[in-house]
């Protein structure tokens, strides 16, 4: 299940969530609060935010399970990109990681 391709398609998705993530591309102090819209001192330093990723749903999957399973995985819906597969920005909770948050959504 981890083949090169799919390792490049979720590389190819963090690289895409860092670019969508909303907010100005000005550093935060890393203790902001986490509506602070600005990009930490970390976030600046990696290239991407730890707030949000983006999520390829399997096609077959209904709109209603998938919002069930974002909740579930403590993630809320930023943004849908229909156009593009479904492509979903998910919010993560405040004080939870990137690998946690995806880790609870595979699960699903």
């Amino acid at each position: 299940m981890s083949s090169p391709a799919r390792r490049f398609q979720l590389r190819s998705l963090l690289l895409m969530a860092a670019f969508f993530a909303p907010g100005p591309t000005r550093a935060a102090p890393d203790d902001a609060p986490s509506a602070a819209r600005a990009f930490t001192a970390r976030e600046m330093a990696q290239g991407h935010t730890d707030r949000s990723l983006l999520a390829l749903p399997h096609a077959a999957t209904p709109p209603a399970a998938l919002a069930a399973a974002e909740a579930t995985a403590g993630l809320a819906l930023a943004r849908r990109f229909d156009a593009v597969g479904g492509i979903r920005v998910l919010t993560i909770a405040p004080g939870e990681s990137v690998a946690t948050a995806r880790a609870a959504l595979a699960a699903t």
